[in-house]
């Protein structure tokens, strides 16, 4: 198994929350300075940013302040970050004739890596202790 399911959910909430942030730096620092190298127009990699930054801030909270009843918020960030992944791919196949191929590799990448922690955090959601 990828990630232990018994892993304590503040964990899950901050591995969640810096995840955000590694992302809302890539998109809105690395990236936009990269853009004729990836191909994605700078708008909408703020955008993608901003809302990063939005699930951080969700999950920095959940960390800090976690609710005695954590399930139905991790619940919600699971569904934000695949929500966020389904855009995503929105996005990519719409914008395939400008990305280039170091930008599909990245929002590959990039698709993985959250996909996998969406389904990590959908499982330790339901998941009794």
């Amino acid at each position: 198994m990828l990630l232990n399911l018994n892993l304590n959910p503040k964990k899950v909430f901050l591995l969640d929350a810096c995840g955000a942030v590694v992302s809302a730096v890539l998109l809105g620092l690395v990236l936009t300075a990269l853009e004729p190298l990836i191909g994605m127009p700078t708008l909408i990699l703020q955008k993608l940013a901003i809302t990063a930054c939005f699930f951080a801030a969700y999950s920095f909270f959940c960390f800090w302040r976690l609710p005695e009843n954590w399930r139905p918020f991790l619940k919600v960030i699971a569904m934000a970050n695949f929500c966020y992944c389904l855009y995503t791919i929105f996005l990519v196949v719409s914008l395939y004739q400008v990305l280039t191929p170091l930008g599909i590799a990245y929002f590959i990448g990039e698709l993985i890596v959250i996909f996998v922690l969406v389904a990590f955090e959908w499982k330790r959601s339901i998941h009794v202790d």
